[in-house]
């Protein structure tokens, strides 16, 4: 409701205001107050119903929801009836009501209003706007009342829009100026008043009579009516008061339109804009008088706008009013705008709702309004531009009502606005029209609202543009007028009609842009046709669009010829001028610039005319944006006009070929001699400064805009179009450098479109449209090649033209060569040859030791990329460019003319010739084949000359006559009418002969020198070097032997050949022809034997290839293999490779080698190192191309072969050859490389299948032994090793028994090699291969393995290690590879050591993967349990290791010795090794690589998931009873371990070394503390799983003969020997392995642990070693203590508590323990004590006592309990009751301590030891009580800190005793006498001593405040109300604490539950006691009735006895 609040706020402001002049507007402010409460009840109460309504289900809900939604989106009208909708809420627009906005309108409907009210009244109406309050018609009300204040701040403010006031203020007489008092006075006024009157009484005509009871007046006209113009006074305010109004009127007024509630009809938009024109957004135009030149009314129009202007300057508000009204003449020019752009916006979303729908009724009132104000805008354009219009045009939209009074906007601001207009929504109103005419047929559509909309205003902006096009054509163009002024020197001042047509030409240029840029994005050719058909029909235009675009557009060229004809006229046309590379750096052109520090330029040209170069500049920059992505509508354009005037009109008057022609000339034109030269290299430096290295690269496109020219136009038409007064505004100087910038821009742009039509052209099968891109082609080639060759010609030294002109090259070489044929190949031959030329210095001239500069470096860049791009449309042009790249081949990369920025692209260019064989992979067959046939024609020439080094300074005669340079080409035939002559010329020139010249690059090819390509440059790296060293690298890997120097000097051509033929190997038959050909000529004819044996190694690799196809055809066929990489677009030549859907039928051919037998009884009887290596080389050529079917006796005859070769020498085999020696090692090399690509690449791959050749035994075993030779070989170590690895390959491929066997025999023979490297090679091998295989082994292959193959290496290693001493291994220097050797394997001795770890650990890793395989042969072999005894030789093998003395050496062997013992009894064991972690296990997919293990292939098959345990399918009894076998043998020799400790482990610490970390027995006994805790997590479950634990006041457990008992004997033996140093302030790494086991064990509830643990601390759990400091007691700190066995054992045991393994009995037992402990060492050594770790026991063995007491209900456990309660609060009273000695120590530095003890018993103290606690807590306190008094005396008499630290400890001591009785036991005695005692005293001693009682008082005070604090924890109420009145007194007390402490008390006693409770008790009590008396009452009662009773009967007795007596 804070609108409703605001509005009521304004109506009572308002009435205020008015209350004294405007009486009317206060009357009406009170109504609207009462008519807003009403509405303001109504929002109410629909507020509530839609509250109500939200309730709903959530079906209905949803229901509603979609019902309102649909609502939305159906008008009003047609929404149909919403009852059943459930209501919404409400808005604002619930208050919409003429009488809440009458008030308003009323006051500004006076236009002398003060300014409080207007201001009230405007922002009151803004308000309402902004809440939707206004009623949809009310608009116009708004807008006239806005209207008539706009006239009266323009009158006060000097606005133009008061000229028409101050030209008829003569009419006025001068009294009535004054507005002076009298019946002359009135009459004057209300004259005066006329023009408002009469807007007033039409407001009040229309507001139906809304003002015409407050407002009088009468309608005055002037003399003549016809004009419609009324006179306007200025207002009374204020000039700032008016500027504040004028802005807040405009700020309504575009609040009013953009508004949707409203209706936005002609009155409310006209009225509108009408105040805009009047607040300065117009100007006064006269109507009359108009003159027929157009020069004069512009003349006549501004001079007129100065005059008016300058008047109003001088008005009575002097200069101020001329300040306030710039800013409101700004705001109203830009208000005006909005207005539009927000009408046109709501125009085009009515539009965009008439697509879907059919609409039968009348056109939205919308879109008459926006197309009436578009052809208002057109209508001020035309009058006042076009002569032939200005009488035949009228204004009939919302500008019609401002020019009845004289105003409207000028024509720049008109043609902005529509400029702006179709910028906005231009594109919307197209893509529109795309949809209407793209979606339906003719047929089909339908008269659609939207559709007419679009069309009228696009149709009427393309006339608009056209008219004015032809108008500036035919007033500048013809010269009819303006001619002498647009002649006149650019350096002059402009006249005002320049300057206004200047801005109409720019802004027409704009919206022409504008107009292309939309039309031309069509993407369909029909839609030109339909759209002109229905265009003509309904917008009654009589020419179509796509003729009124087309000319435009010639229009615009004409612009540009004309500028050209100025050129063509000029004296300094040409000169000849070249811009270089020097000139450049003379001239510092470029660097200057870019260091914000240009060069001078040159003069301005003054040649040509401004205005002409402007006009061209303007017409480029839109003709750039048509060609920059619209020529394929263009031609579509074109095409539709052919066919329309059905005539074949040639192609040189296509637009795109019209645009080319004229760009080109001026283009050219314009960069004809020295000073325009400079001039557009200036320009292009200058332009986009940010992107100009990237512009040098090529890497970015020019911009469109130029950045000087456009701004600076840009930047005048928008101060004409603003500013009133333009006399002093000057036309800015045309840039010529820019404008030619433009122009060259425009033909890179529309090359590159050219390019982009090809590219899309090569997927259209639309023969029409191909042949008019064909004459496009045909009419544009010649002149864009001219201009190119101009450009690059005469700035060679400028990078940015350079790289942009090669650019277009490359598109316009794509974009000719889509339409060219292989036949008509002119244009490829001008481009490519045009090309060549410009890549090298003297093409043609063998100039090797030239330079290329940076033009040079970008043509040969364009040239690769133009290859890289258009390969397949390259025929007999590869002759030209092969020869470029032969030549450039010589030429040296580095080059003083290049900077350093063209590094990168030299080495990439070099990179080229490199890829360039690879990059064939991408050529089709017949491309490749004429590819060939160049290279072959050009290495011809060359090859049979002699490889001598010659002069590199060779002239060639021939190529200067054939490619001499011409400078004329391009001055002929640009202008010839055939295209074939165009083409010719151009050919001719590029290859330097004339128009018609018959020769080509072919045809004299062969007239190249011999000396060709022979030789290069020895002193600097050249082009060819990378390529040269990339062949060199690839005839190696072709195995051909022809050495570096000798292919160096070899001819390029015949190198290409090769790697090409490399490269296409799968392909190769289509070049196999011309290639062999070429080589058997070399064979025969050449010379040279280097020659003869490349071209002889050459055919003997390519003969394989001959014979069998490639793998890679099978899929590629004939087809390239690779494509090009399009994507990253680095470099050229770039490729990747290409994937195939289907393989390509070619005919396969296979063949069997029939040399093989012949080529291996060569090389087994050669003995030439040369011939045997160059016949191993053929055999690769063999196995490489038919290895897979070498088989049977031929493969045993090569792997014979190679083991010859391997220099092994064999007894098997006779051999006369010593192979041994040095040279035949790179035989023996590549014979080792046969024997892998038969085992890796053929054999392999058939090892699974049944036909395998290792499954025969004679080639298995050849294969086996020709491994076993190269491992034995001593040429290479690496080649040894890898054979070695080969050995488990082939058991891998070959599992059988067999061959599992023959390998691991052959390792363990390769395991006693004398070379350490072979030697541990070979073990590890065979050890993978067991584990590899194991799991298919036999029992009896087992016992092989164990009994015979390893224990057999062991047996022999022993030996070795015996006969060897510690001599130093012998010298390496033979071998081939020197192996470093560390000097702890320096020694035979060592080395031999270190295998027998190898063989250890290898044992370990077999054991860890097969146990359960090996045990399940114990129960096989019942009779010979074979492995028992393994078992037992296992680990006395591990022991006598373990156990080893010696130096450093056989500490290795001792740790492998350790892991072995400690393996085995983990295996053995119940649980298994799995329960310490599972074991890692290595795959066999590995092999041997230089020496270390590799992942070579996949893995055979994975067999780590399918190990059987055999041993789950037999009796797991029978299998538990032979682990427990295992393990007692195991377990048995780890107690030897401990004997040998015990006995030898002292000797062994004898030693220099023996208290060192680094002693050796301290490693191993590190080692085996490790693994001694791994053991025992595999055993803590079974074997050493402590026994059941019951609850006992102390550890009672004796050892016995268990596993637990001797396994911590063997620890403590441990700990016994680990030798730590005795100044060590550390635990050794043994120490710290035996408390983390002992930890481990006391966490599994093993009492034989935390005996231990106990008995090894001591009196460390209390006392600290080497501390007798209180202080340092006091704090925990131990930096002076050093970290014992002892103090470690004690952490231990506290940190053991913490694991929730250990069982609450377990911890009770321990805690009982140490509360002995405590009581042994409480009374000797109490003064050192710390209880740190004794309270960590205490808390935890309490807790679980506590938990064992609350379940356990076993009586004898209860009673072992309570005796532990006992000893626990007998323990605590011996804490709290120290001796009279230690009191004072333990008070000051224990007290912390105490005080936790006493709060954990309290706090798990059951509730029966209570009571027994009492007297403990009463002492307890008492003893701290006279503990502290008794300090507080000694310690005034002695100033001792320690007395001080003890009261304060005592003070907290007797807090806890005091506070656990509180909270324990409220009701004791105790309680209650300590409470009385301390705080009487407390209040009495306070009365008595002063203030200088000191530490006396303190103290008092102290424990009264303990004492309150308790207090404050009790719960007994009773306990409280007891010592109430002390604690009233002590609020009186002096101390503050203490006052605050008993206040706390009080404050939080409940006084009135208290007394309730005692009144409730008395009243209980009186009750009572009135019950009892009336009780005792009716008892004396009772009684007196007895006693009456007993005297009646005592009575009748006396009388009885009288009786009897008497009788």
């Amino acid at each position: 409701m804070n609108f409703v609040a605001q509005v009521e706020d304004h109506l009572r402001d308002l009435g205020a205001e008015a209350r004294k002049n405007y009486p009317g507007v206060k009357e009406a402010s009170e109504r609207a107050i009462i008519h807003l409460r009403s509405l303001q009840t109504q929002y109410v109460a629909a507020v509530r119903r839609a509250g109500a309504s939200s309730s709903s289900s959530s079906t209905t809900t949803n229901t509603t929801t979609s019902q309102r939604q649909q609502q939305k989106q159906q008008p009003p009208s047609s929404s149909g009836s919403t009852s059943s909708l459930p209501p919404r809420h409400p808005t604002t627009a619930l208050f919409q009501s003429q009488d809440v906005l009458r008030p308003f309108l009323l006051a500004a409907n006076y236009p002398d209003a003060t300014y409080d009210i207007l201001v009230i009244a405007l922002e009151s109406i803004q308000h309402l706007l902004r809440g939707d309050a206004v009623c949809p018609d009310d608009g116009i009300q708004i807008s006239r009342v806005l209207l008539i204040q706009s006239w009266g701040c323009a009158g006060t403010l000097g606005l133009v829009g008061n000229n028409v006031i101050a030209s008829r203020r003569g009419d006025v007489p001068t009294s009535t100026a004054s507005g002076g008092g009298g019946a002359s006075g009135a009459g004057a006024g209300g004259g005066g008043m006329g023009m408002a009157a009469g807007m007033i009484h039409a407001a009040s005509g229309a507001l139906g009579g809304i003002t015409g009871m407050v407002l009088g007046g009468h309608h005055h006209s002037s003399a003549d009516s016809s004009h419609h113009q009324h006179h306007h006074q200025p207002s009374n305010r204020s000039v700032k008061e008016d500027q504040s109004i004028a802005l807040k009127i405009l700020r309504t007024i575009t609040m009013l339109v953009d508004s949707r509630s409203l209706n936005l009809t002609e009155d409310v938009l006209g009225a509108c804009l009408s105040a805009c024109l009047v607040l300065g957004a117009g100007q006064n135009y006269n109507e009359h008088g108009r003159v027929t030149s157009m020069g004069a009314t512009i003349r006549e129009r501004f001079s007129h706008s100065s005059s008016s202007a300058a008047a109003s300057s001088n008005t009575q508000h002097g200069t101020s009013s001329k300040d306030g009204s710039n800013s409101v003449k700004r705001a109203a020019i830009a208000t005006m705008n909005q207005l539009l752009s927000i009408t046109f916006e709501r125009a085009k979303d009515v539009m965009m709702v008439q697509l879907s729908t059919e609409i039968k009724t009348s056109k939205p009132s919308i879109l008459l309004e926006a197309e009436r104000t578009l052809s208002d805008l057109c209508t001020i354009v035309c009058k006042f531009s076009i002569p032939q219009t200005q009488s035949e045009l009228d204004l009939v939209g919302p500008f019609s009502g401002a020019a009845k009074e004289g105003l409207s906007p000028s024509p720049t601001t008109c043609l902005a606005l529509v400029d702006m207009v179709m910028k906005q929504i231009g594109g919307d109103l197209f893509q529109f029209c795309f949809n209407y005419f793209n979606d339906a047929s003719t047929e089909q559509r339908t008269t659609n609202h939207g559709v007419d909309f679009a069309t009228q205003i696009i149709c009427q902006a393309f006339q608009l543009g056209h008219s004015l096009l032809g108008s500036q054509y035919y007033f500048f163009v013809t010269k009819l007028s303006l001619d002498s002024s647009l002649q006149d020197n650019s350096s002059q001042q402009s006249s005002a009609s320049n300057l206004i047509e200047f801005c109409l030409y720019y802004y027409n240029t704009s919206l022409t842009t504008t107009l292309m840029t939309q039309y031309l994005l069509s993407t369909s050719e029909k839609f030109y046709e339909s759209f002109d058909a229905y265009a003509c029909e309904n917008s009654g235009t009589s020419a179509t669009l796509s003729k009124l675009a087309l000319d435009m557009m010639h229009q615009l060229i004409s612009f540009v010829t004309e500028a050209t004809d100025a050129y063509h006229k000029s004296d300094d046309f040409e000169d000849g001028y070249i811009f270089t590379q020097t000139e450049r750096e003379s001239l510092d052109i470029g660097e200057s610039i870019q260091t914000n520090n240009r060069a001078p330029s040159p003069s301005p040209d003054v040649s040509t005319a401004n205005e002409k170069l402007w006009r061209a500049f303007l017409a480029l920059v839109a003709l750039a944006h048509v060609v920059t992505s619209h020529m394929e509508q263009v031609m579509w354009l074109d095409f539709i006009g052919r066919t329309n005037k059905d005539a074949k009109d040639s192609d040189d008057n296509l637009t795109g070929c019209l645009i080319a022609k004229a760009v080109s000339d001026f283009a050219t034109s314009s960069a004809s001699n020295r000073e325009r030269i400079l001039h557009f290299l200036m320009a292009v430096h200058s332009d986009n400064q940010s992107h100009i290295d990237k512009l040098e690269d090529g890497k970015v496109d020019v911009p469109i805009s130029d950045a000087e020219n456009s701004t600076a136009a840009a930047a005048i038409a928008t101060k004409v179009t603003d500013s009133m007064v333009i006399d002093a505004i000057e036309i800015p100087i045309c840039d010529v450098g820019a404008t030619a910038w433009m122009a060259f821009k425009c033909i890179l742009l529309l090359v590159k479109s050219l390019k982009g039509l090809a590219i899309s052209f090569d997927a259209n099968e639309d023969t029409i449209l191909r042949l008019s891109f064909t004459g496009l082609i045909n009419g544009s080639f010649a002149p864009s090649v001219s201009m190119l060759q101009h450009f690059i010609r005469r700035m060679l030294g400028s990078p940015v033209i350079v790289s942009q002109t090669l650019a277009a090259y490359q598109n316009l070489a794509y974009a000719a060569m889509s339409v060219d044929c292989q036949s008509t190949n002119m244009r490829r031959q001008a481009i490519l040859t045009s090309l060549c030329k410009i890549c090298l210095p003297s093409w043609g001239k063998r100039r090797p030791n030239c330079h290329l500069n940076e033009s040079n470096i970008q043509a040969l860049w364009s040239l690769l990329w133009i290859v890289h791009s258009n390969y397949e449309k390259i025929s007999e042009e590869w002759d030209i460019i092969l020869s470029t790249l032969d030549q450039l081949g010589l030429v040296q990369i580095p080059s003083p003319k290049l900077p350093a920025s063209y590094s990168e692209k030299t080495s990439s260019i070099a990179g080229c010739l490199s890829r360039l064989p690879m990059f064939t992979t991408v050529f089709s067959s017949d491309a490749l084949y004429q590819f060939t046939t160049s290279l072959v024609k050009l290495s011809e020439v060359v090859s049979f000359e002699p490889l001598t080094e010659q002069s590199s300074e060779i002239s060639n005669s021939e190529y200067s006559s054939i490619w001499e340079d011409d400078d004329e080409v391009a001055s002929h035939g640009v202008r010839e009418p055939s295209i074939g002559g165009k083409l010719l010329s151009f050919a001719g020139r590029a290859f330097g002969g004339g128009g018609t010249a018959q020769s080509t690059p072919a045809n004299n090819v062969t007239s190249l020198h011999r000396s060709l390509s022979i030789g290069s440059s020895p002193f600097s790296k050249t082009y060819s070097e990378n390529f040269r060293e990339t062949t060199c690298s690839q005839m190696t890997m072709m195995n051909i032997s022809t050495p570096r120097s000798i292919i160096r000097k070899m001819p390029l051509p015949l190198l290409f050949a090769v790697t090409v033929a490399e490269a296409n190997a799968y392909r190769l038959s289509i070049i196999e022809e011309t290639l062999a050909t070429h080589l058997c000529e070399i064979l025969a004819r050449s010379p040279s034997s280097e020659m003869k044996s490349f071209a002889m190694q050459v055919l003997i690799h390519f003969m394989p290839l001959s014979l069998s196809q490639p793998d890679s055809s099978l899929n590629h066929g004939f087809r390239p293999r690779m494509i090009p990489d399009i994507e990253r677009n680095i470099s050229p030549l770039e490729i990747i490779p290409v994937d195939y859907d289907e393989p390509e039928k070619v005919e396969i051919q296979h063949s069997s080698p029939q040399l093989l037998k012949i080529l291996c009884d060569t090389i087994q009887s050669s003995t030439q190192v040369d011939t045997a290596e160059n016949c191993l080389n053929a055999l690769v050529v063999v196995l490489e191309g038919e290895g897979h079917n070498v088989t049977g006796e031929n493969l045993i005859t090569v792997i014979n072969t190679l083991s010859v070769l391997s220099g092994c020498v064999r007894e098997d085999i006779e051999d006369t050859v010593d192979r041994s020696t040095k040279q035949w090692a790179n035989v023996s090399s590549l014979a080792f490389q046969n024997l892998k690509l038969l085992l890796d690449d053929f054999l392999e791959p058939m090892s699974t299948t049944a036909d395998s050749p290792i499954k025969s035994i004679e080639a298995r075993d050849a294969i086996l032994d020709c491994c076993v030779a190269f491992g034995r070989s001593r040429h290479d170590v690496n080649t040894s090793l890898t054979a070695t690895g080969m050995l488990w390959s082939l058991a891998d491929r070959d599992s059988s028994p067999g061959t599992v066997d023959v390998v691991l025999s052959k390792l363990a023979l390769l395991a006693m090699d004398s070379r350490p490297e072979l030697r541990n090679c070979s073990v590890n091998t065979l050890f993978s291969c067991v584990v590899g295989l194991g799991d298919q082994f036999s029992d009896e292959q087992w016992k092989k393995c164990l009994d015979y193959t390893i224990f057999g290496i062991l047996s022999q290693i022993s030996t070795a290690i015996d006969d060897s001493d510690t001599k130093r291994s012998p010298s390496t220097s033979g071998e081939r590879y020197k192996v470093a050797v560390h000097h702890s394997r320096d020694s035979v001795r060592k080395q031999w050591a270190t295998t027998e770890i190898l063989v250890l650990r290898g044992l370990e890793r077999v054991l860890r993967v097969f146990f359960p395989r090996l045990l399940a042969t114990l129960l096989a072999t019942p009779c010979e349990p074979w492995f028992l005894q393994t078992w037992k030789e296992i680990l006395r093998v591990s022991y006598g290791c373990s156990i080893l003395a010696g130096e450093g050496e056989m500490l290795d062997m001792r740790l492998a010795g350790i892991e072995v013992m400690a393996l085995c009894a983990q295996l053995s064991c119940q649980a298994g090794i799995a329960a310490a972690g599972t074991a890692a296990r290595v795959g066999t997919n590995m092999e041997v690589v230089g020496g270390a293990l590799r992942s070579v292939r996949a893995a055979v098959e994975d067999r780590a998931h399918h190990l059987v345990d055999k041993s789950s399918n037999l009796n797991q009894t029978e299998v538990a009873a032979r682990r427990r076998v295992l393990f007692d043998v195991a377990f048995d020799t780890l107690g030897d371990f401990r004997l040998y400790l015990e006995k030898s482990g002292n000797n062994e610490n004898e030693g220099p070394k023996s208290f060192t970390i680094h002693s050796q027995l301290t490693q191993v006994l590190t080692k085996l503390i490790g693994e001694l805790t791994r053991l025992y997590e595999c055993c803590k479950c079974n074997e050493m799983q402590p026994g059941p634990c019951e609850l006992q006041p102390d550890i009672s457990i004796e050892d016995d003969d268990g596993y637990e008992s001797r396994f911590l004997q063997l620890i403590l033996v441990i700990a016994a020997n680990a030798g730590n140093e005795k100044n060590s302030r550390y635990l050794n790494q043994v120490q710290r392995g035996v408390m983390s086991l002992l930890q481990g064990m006391a966490s599994n509830s093993s009492l034989r642990a935390f005996k231990a643990l106990i008995t090894i601390s001591g009196d460390c759990m209390f006392v600290r070693p080497n501390v007798i400091s209180s202080k340092a007691r006091a704090a925990n700190d131990d930096s002076d203590s050093v970290e014992t066995l002892e103090l470690e054992a004690a952490k231990t045991v506290a940190s053991a508590f913490d694991s929730d393994d250990l069982s609450d009995v377990a911890k009770v037992i321990v805690m009982c323990s140490f509360l002995g402990q405590y009581i042994k060492y409480a009374e000797e050594k109490r003064a050192t004590f710390q209880y740190d770790l004794f309270t960590k026991v205490i808390d935890s063995g309490l807790g679980a006592a506590e938990q064992i007491d609350s379940t356990n209900n076993a009586t004898n456990d209860k009673v072992i309990l309570d005796t532990i309660w006992d000893r626990i609060i007998a323990t605590v009273s011996s804490l709290l009751l120290p001796s009279a000695g230690n009191q004072y120590d333990d008070y000051a530095y224990q007290s912390r301590s105490i005080v936790n003890i006493v709060a954990i018993v309290l706090a798990h103290l059951p509730q029966r030891k209570i009571s027994l606690a009492e007297p403990m807590l009463e002492n307890g306190a008492n003893l701290a009580v006279e503990v502290a008094l008794k300090c507080d005396k000694e310690g005034q008499d002695d100033e001792d800190e320690l007395y001080s630290l003890a009261s304060e400890g005592a003070v907290h001591v007797f807090l806890a005793c005091f506070m656990g009785l509180c909270q324990k036991s409220p009701t004791c005695p105790a309680v209650t006498s300590l409470t009385n005692k301390i705080l009487g005293e407390t209040f009495e001693t306070g009365v008595r001593l002063s203030v200088t009682a000191g530490m006396h008082s303190k103290t008092r005070h102290s424990l009264a405040i303990a004492v309150c604090e308790s207090l404050r924890t009790t719960t007994s109420q009773d306990l409280l109300v007891s010592v109430f009145p002390l604690l009233c007194r002590l609020t009186s007390v002096d101390n503050d604490g203490l006052r605050r402490a008993a206040g706390k008390i009080l404050g939080g006693m409940n006084l009135s539950e208290v007394i309730t409770r005692e009144r409730e008790r008395a009243d209980q009590a009186n009750a009572r006691a009135k019950e009892i008396e009336e009780e005792n009452i009716a008892m004396l009662e009772e009684i007196e009735y007895l006693q009456a009773e007993n005297e009646e009967l005592q009575r009748q007795l006396a009388v009885f006895s009288e009786s009897s007596l008497v009788s």
